[in-house]
C-alpha cells in the first residue's frame, strides 16, 4: 500500500537519536487485530518480559520505546486510566460494557500517533511549510495554523497527520507532507494570505463538524443510559459531582443536570435519584439523596 512513513532511531536507552519520512510502499504480512493480540500481549507479559504469541518479542520492544517516548513527554506512569464504554443490543436487550484504557497495546498505538504527529508537526513547522495544528493551552483546545504547544500532551507542536482515512485535517496535512517530501510546491502555500485564510477556513469548519459529530455521539450515549435505567429498574445510582447541577454516574457515560444547585464541591460522591425520563429530550428529572453525601475524596 502506498504510505508515508516515519522511522524513528533509539539508542539502547530507547532515547530518541534520530528520525526520517519517506513516501514508499509496504507489503502488509500480518493485520494484527487488538482482540487477538489482548490474549498475550498484556499487563502479565510485560511484567515477564516477554509475549508467548505472534510478534511478541516485536511487541515488548515496542512497548519499551512506547513507554520511553511517554516520559519523553511528560507522561505520569501513575496518572489513572480512563474505561471506554461499549454498547449493544444482545436478544432486545441493551448492554452496556466497559473497556479500561492504558493496557500495552493502546500505550503503544497512542504513543506512536502522538510521537508522529508531533513529528510531522515539527517536520512541517521548521520547514515553513503551513499546516493545520491542534493546540491545547489554558485547558482550551482548538484547531490553528499556528505550531503552538498541546499542553495536554506535553508536545511543542500537534498536527493531526497519522489517520487521512477518517480526517479530514490528516488528509490535509498529508497533502503538505508529501508535496514537501516530493520537494513540490505544497498545496497551500504559508506566504500567500488567501491560501492561509483558505487553511483557517478548512481548521474552522472542521472544527464544527468535529463539535457536531461529538455532540451526536453524545447524546446517543445518553439516549442508551437512559433506556438502560428503566430496562435495569434503576431508581438511585452512585456519581460524582462535577460543578453547580452536574453530576457523572460512577458505572455509566452519563452527565445528568439535578433539579437544583445542591452547591457542593467538585468530586463529591452523592446519590442520584432517577426521576421521569424522556426519550424525546434525552433528558429527565434528578434529585440528589440529601442523606447519603459523603465528603470529597482526596485527591
Amino acid at each position: 500500500m502506498p504510505v508515508v512513513s516515519c522511522y524513528a532511531s533509539f539508542d539502547a536507552g530507547f532515547a530518541l537519536t534520530g528520525t526520517r519520512s519517506v513516501i514508499e510502499q509496504v507489503k502488509i504480512e500480518r493485520n494484527l487485530r487488538v482482540g487477538a493480540l489482548e490474549q498475550y500481549f498484556h499487563d502479565g507479559a510485560i511484567a515477564a518480559g516477554r509475549a508467548e504469541g505472534e510478534f511478541g518479542d516485536e511487541l515488548i520492544v515496542l512497548h519499551q520505546v512506547a513507554r520511553a517516548l511517554g516520559a519523553r513527554r511528560g507522561k505520569d506512569e501513575n496518572e489513572a486510566d480512563r474505561v471506554d464504554y461499549n454498547f449493544d443490543i444482545i436478544d432486545g436487550r441493551i448492554a452496556i460494557t466497559t473497556r479500561k484504557r492504558g493496557n500495552p497495546i493502546d500505550t503503544v498505538v497512542s504513543e506512536l500517533m502522538i510521537f508522529v504527529n508531533s513529528e510531522w508537526g515539527k517536520l512541517l513547522a521548521d520547514n515553513a511549510v503551513a499546516a493545520i495544528y491542534r493546540s491545547q493551552q489554558n485547558m482550551k483546545t482548538r484547531m490553528t495554523t499556528d505550531p503552538l504547544p498541546h499542553e495536554g500532551l506535553g508536545v511543542p507542536q500537534y498536527a493531526w497527520s497519522s489517520s487521512p482515512l477518517r480526517r479530514y485535517v490528516d488528509l490535509v496535512n498529508q497533502r503538505q507532507l508529501i508535496a514537501f517530501l516530493r520537494g513540490e510546491t505544497p498545496p497551500y502555500q504559508r506566504r500567500v494570505r488567501d491560501s492561509i485564510s483558505q487553511l483557517s477556513e478548512l481548521a474552522r469548519r472542521f472544527d464544527l463538524t468535529y463539535d457536531a459529530y461529538n455532540e451526536f455521539q453524545r447524546d446517543l450515549e445518553r439516549y442508551w443510559c437512559l433506556r438502560y435505567l428503566v430496562q435495569e429498574g434503576i431508581s438511585q445510582y452512585r456519581g460524582t459531582m462535577i460543578r453547580d447541577e452536574l453530576v457523572r454516574s460512577d458505572t455509566l457515560p452519563l452527565i445528568v443536570r439535578l433539579d437544583r444547585n445542591p452547591e457542593l464541591p467538585p468530586k463529591t460522591p452523592v446519590t442520584v435519584m432517577v426521576g421521569e425520563l424522556d426519550y424525546w429530550e434525552i433528558s429527565g428529572r434528578f434529585t440528589l439523596a440529601e442523606a447519603v453525601v459523603e465528603p470529597p475524596q482526596a485527591g
